[in-house]
């Protein structure tokens, strides 16, 4: 019997079976004062259009695969709203001031939340290119929204599987062997 086997494999399932069943879990608030949408902040009228961050994020196919994240918002406003969107929807866009874009509201392919939203959105990680929007239909008067996030990330199932197996035939082997 060889106990170092063993306890590695105790160890990996121990350390395994917490993080992928339980993850890392959290949340935030942040408050925000949005401007109405005629304002001309940064010299923008955007009624019926769409702020782009300009810089998007990449989410890697690999860590999509090995790790699974929900992600809930709640802004509780129907007038404000923010989205997640393909990167590649920047076409639909024209060049704004200071890093943003400025978009057709009806021309985006929302992966999660939106003009429709009704205030939140629920969302799970994918890979790929990723940009974050926000609109607003509040004409002559601004609002001061809260945002409410959390979230919650884990082992995929098939990382999870992969690693209680090998700290299982660790066990096996340090008994067997």
């Amino acid at each position: 019997m060889k106990f170092a086997w063993i306890v590695s494999g105790i160890i990996m399932i121990l350390v395994t079976v917490p993080a992928g069943l339980v993850g890392y879990s959290g949340s935030g608030t942040l408050d925000v004062d949005v401007p109405a949408c005629d304002s001309g902040i940064l010299g923008l009228n955007v009624c019926d259009r769409v702020i782009m961050v300009e810089d998007g994020v990449n989410i890697p196919d690999a860590a999509a695969t090995l790790l699974a994240a929900d992600i809930s918002v709640d802004w509780g406003s129907q007038n404000v709203w923010i989205a997640i969107v393909p990167a590649s929807d920047e076409e639909y866009c024209t060049n704004g001031n200071d890093g943003y874009l400025v978009c057709e509201r009806d021309s985006l392919t929302y992966l999660a939340g939106g003009p429709y939203s009704g205030g939140s959105f629920d969302w799970a990680l994918e890979g790929g290119d990723i940009r974050f929007v926000a609109g607003n239909s509040m004409e002559a008067a601004g609002e001061s929204v809260t945002i409410e996030y959390t979230y919650n990330a884990y082992l995929s199932l098939l990382l999870g599987s992969i690693l209680t197996l090998v700290g299982g035939v660790q066990i096996f082997i340090g008994w067997k062997f």
